[in-house]
């Protein structure tokens, strides 16, 4: 498949992949905003750094077929992932992220202007550069782990200018890189109590608040 062959293709509302597809290039469902699900045939074994959607999405279902050896869309997240790395490449709209991901890959939500809420669970230790940029309504932002997770530059560049984080240990973060991003605040998870279903995890405190439990729902 070479690049940009679908390249703002506004009307397209659904396709097909032929199952001996090899490759995805750059920008290859860019501007497909009336596209809403996708199946990446058992074939591929690349997808370039540069595939993406671009705003405004329409994009709700991903699925990788489970014969592919090099991605998957484990636990229905609705997502591309990188299987011997553990990283998420593409996300969409609907993406739960699963609690084995270590790394969101470059651009992976990249101006997702859908995306209003995104829990990024204990496995993560990294985001790397433009992950979350542009993601204009994407306004909270859950990271359960108590140390904040390294990121590259500009991975939450122009979310919500009043967008919140709520995390375990408020004062790591505060400290941290993250902090930058945050027009509305770092804040304690246990303030994010009216929904203690997020994203397809249900979490909960211990009675002094230092440590949360998960479970996946």
């Amino acid at each position: 498949l070479i690049d940009r062959l679908f390249f703002e293709c506004t009307e397209l509302n659904s396709i097909d992949l032929p199952d001996n597809l090899k490759y995805l290039g750059n920008e290859s469902f860019r501007g497909c905003e009336k596209l809403e699900n996708l199946t990446i045939p058992a074939s591929v074994i690349k997808i370039s750094v540069n595939f993406d959607f671009d705003a405004p999405h329409g994009l709700k279902h991903i699925v990788v077929d489970e014969n592919n050896q090099v991605y998957d869309s484990r636990e229905n997240c609705n997502a591309i992932i990188e299987t011997g790395t553990n990283t998420l490449i593409v996300g969409c709209q609907s993406t739960v992220i699963p609690n084995s991901i270590t790394k969101i890959g470059i651009g992976a939500f990249r101006n997702w202007e859908t995306l209003e809420k995104i829990t990024i669970p204990l496995s993560v230790v990294e985001i790397t550069q433009h992950a979350f940029e542009g993601c204009s309504n994407l306004i909270n932002v859950i990271s359960l782990s108590s140390t904040p997770p390294y990121l590259q530059g500009e991975a939450f560049t122009n979310i919500h200018p009043d967008a919140v984080l709520y995390v375990p240990d408020v004062k790591a973060y505060q400290e941290s890189e993250w902090a930058q991003y945050f027009g509305g605040g770092i804040k304690a998870l246990e303030e994010e109590s009216a929904e203690p279903f997020v994203d397809g995890i249900y979490y909960a405190f211990n009675e002094d608040g230092t440590s949360v439990s998960v479970t996946y729902g």
